[in-house]
């Protein structure tokens, strides 16, 4: 056992953990006649490699071989100390870094910071005109000593405002908003808006903050007050509310809507199936416009045309007897039972019921009635006489020398009503007559 026991010795320590040592245990034999003796060496130098892993410490080398020096001490180098204690971060021990610098020393009268509390000159019986800026003096009671502004010294000097020290007084146009100043009053310094500062600006409306923004202003994205959808998109249309909105139209809205539009949907105002056949569907009669099956007598648009069912326009019974089938008296043309009394295009024949010029008692006594007896007195039947010319030179007719006939109102005969009962009475008189005397 004891060769053994010795290869195992030389095999645990031989070469093996030295610093950054990657090869030191190369070339150890370790014999393999004891399995659990084996076992062990290796287990012994696993363990070795692990307990000779090196520790980084502050001593400017690489002690853990990562290529890094003093990696852990990250103050190392930085500046520190204030005064005549400045100075930078260095190993103080292996393990621990700190400041290094001069010690602090008494504070005198100077212009440095012997003492090395952040003061200069402090309690060293200075003075102002000593050529040091020293304890409590400022530029505002020594300027001579202290040219320099120090913010937070109590003490507005040089370029110095209200932002950078508050015995500075508030002034607009100094680059800050301080104080009592507000977007209201100096909207170039102050951009934030607050609710509580008194006025109405930037992204504030009656919405978010009705305390300051009392007016509805129209595009505000805020519906308030008694705006509409045509003051502020926001809002929502109702009709009638005196808008017609986007999604408004004549159609369904009237009262706000009163402008017709082609593309509203609806068929309103002075839109026509001519002028908007995407609307208007429907032959509206009258209305100026000659659509669909309309014709001269659904709307004066419409050009009249024989067979369409209408009589309009110039066709009569003459030319167009399928659509005019009703005498129109005085229309040029002679239809149905008309006669020349009706229409000048109808030609005069006696027995027609009509005396007609030309015909006369004499010639048609069934159209114009009879002729009156000679010497007969003539009945004033408000016509005009018409025949033979009296011996006196007027006109002959009822009542005159050799004259028959009578023109009543201008045309001849008794078209009158009562004029032709006269002259049918004075006829049966005249027959009482001749037949008493036979």
């Amino acid at each position: 056992m004891t060769p053994t026991s010795a290869a195992q010795t030389d095999v645990a320590t031989a070469g093996c953990g030295a610093s950054c040592d990657t090869t030191g245990c190369d070339g150890a034999v370790i014999p393999s006649a004891d399995q659990t003796a084996l076992a062990q060496a290796i287990d012994g130098i696993i363990q070795a490699q692990i307990d000779a892993v090196p520790v980084e410490l502050c001593n400017a080398l690489d002690d853990d071989c990562d290529a890094l020096t003093d990696e852990n001490f990250t103050n190392l180098g930085s500046p520190c100390g204030v005064g005549e204690c400045a100075g930078v971060y260095c190993c103080t021990s292996p393990t621990t870094e700190g400041c290094c610098g001069p010690s602090p020393t008494t504070e005198t009268c100077n212009c440095l910071d012997d003492d090395c509390n952040g003061i200069t000159d402090d309690g060293a019986g200075c003075t102002c005109g000593d050529g040091c800026c020293n304890g409590a003096e400022t530029p505002c009671g020594c300027p001579g000593d202290c040219p320099l502004d120090v913010l937070g010294d109590g003490c507005c000097s040089g370029a110095e405002t209200a932002c950078d020290e508050v015995a500075c007084i508030d002034s607009c146009g100094d680059g800050c908003c301080t104080g009592a100043e507000t977007k209201c009053d100096c909207p170039a310094e102050c951009a934030a808006d607050s609710c509580v500062d008194g006025c109405c600006t930037g992204t504030e409306t009656p919405c978010n903050c009705p305390s300051e923004c009392l007016a509805d202003i129209p595009g505000d994205g805020c519906c308030s007050g008694a705006e509409t959808p045509c003051d502020d998109a926001a809002c929502s249309g109702s009709c009638p509310d005196g808008c017609c909105s986007a999604a408004e139209t004549k159609c369904d809205c009237p009262a706000d809507c009163l402008l017709d539009s082609c593309a509203d949907g609806c068929c309103t105002g002075g839109e026509t199936r001519c002028d908007c056949p995407a609307e208007c569907a429907i032959d509206v009669p009258a209305d100026g416009c000659c659509s669909g099956p309309e014709t001269g007598c659904d709307d004066p648009a419409c050009p009249a045309a024989c067979g369409d069912g209408c009589c309009t326009g110039a066709e009569t019974p003459c030319d167009c007897v399928g659509d005019c089938t009703i005498d129109v008296s005085g229309d040029g043309c002679c239809s149905g039972t008309e006669t020349s009394c009706d229409d000048p295009a109808c030609g005069s024949s006696c027995g027609d019921g009509c005396c007609a010029a030309g015909e006369d008692c004499r010639s048609c006594a069934a159209d114009c009635g009879d002729c009156p007896d000679a010497g007969e007195p003539a009945m004033d039947t408000g016509a005009q006489p018409l025949g033979d010319a009296g011996s006196d030179g007027s006109p002959g007719g009822v009542g005159s020398a050799g004259g028959c006939g009578c023109r009543v109102g201008g045309r001849t005969g008794w078209s009158a009503p009562w004029g032709l009962a006269l002259v049918l009475l004075a006829a049966r008189v005249r027959r009482s007559r001749a037949a008493m005397r036979g």
